[in-house]
């Protein structure tokens, strides 16, 4: 509810996935989203880069009020369904890893939908370090750093051909937020945590984030890798 196409950081996220990872993004690859949500990233796709991408996502409530790009599955990846099968070049798993227990599983399901030499882009909060009570609100399990998930995808068969941190600006901000929002129910820490106040510090916050160098391999508060079904 918080999140939006006007928020800094979901506009850094998709700026860092157009510098980094351009030659992925060709109008006519066939395309999914996994875990969906509202559509962000998909409408985001369809608005810069002519790209119609499919989605995937639990949430029935979510789905109905989805902005409706490509074709929409109520489906649990899990079940790999015969029809999906190697259907994909490309699958976006935006900030969804984090939330797994089992990852190997999950990500073993998402290569079930990939076509061989296919990829998945992912994009995961960094740094076990900035790990915070805004983390345990939103259901992140875990932060990664890049050798967490490289480790990760290869082991189920897929290789890592790219990568960035990013969002390193942004670290003394989560340093902030990991100890001003300790306290307080899931909503509160969240809100919080994620809501820019006004319009000014909104901007403000992205054009902090554009100062960044990218792609780099130092540190940041995010990773966003493209991996390669081998």
């Amino acid at each position: 509810e918080i999140a939006s196409l006007e928020h800094f950081w979901i506009i850094r996220r998709f700026q860092i996935l157009q510098k980094v990872f351009a030659p992925l993004l060709t109008p006519d690859i066939v395309c999914c989203d996994i875990g969906c949500g509202q559509g962000l990233v998909q409408l985001q796709l369809y608005r810069h880069c002519a790209i119609c991408a499919d989605g995937i996502d639990l949430d029935e409530d979510v789905l109905k009020n989805h902005p409706g790009h490509g074709t929409l599955y109520l489906y649990n990846i899990l079940d790999r369904a015969p029809e999906l099968k190697e259907k994909y070049q490309t699958l976006f798993l935006f900030d969804v890893l984090e939330h797994i227990p089992e990852p190997d599983t999950f990500l073993d399901a998402c290569s079930y939908l990939l076509q061989p030499d296919g990829h998945i882009i992912l994009n995961v909060p960094a740094s076990q370090m900035l790990y915070s009570a805004y983390d345990k609100a939103a259901g992140h399990l875990r932060r990664y750093s890049i050798d967490d998930l490289r480790i990760a995808v290869s082991k189920v068969g897929l290789q890592d051909v790219s990568h960035t941190y990013w969002g390193f600006p942004y670290v003394p901000l989560l340093l902030l937020r990991k100890f001003l929002h300790r306290n307080g129910s899931k909503e509160d820490i969240i809100k919080r945590g994620f809501d820019v106040q006004n319009k000014y510090m909104n901007r403000i916050f992205l054009i902090l984030g554009q100062l960044e160098y990218i792609p780099q391999q130092f540190f940041g508060s995010s990773i966003m890798m493209a991996a390669r079904k081998v």
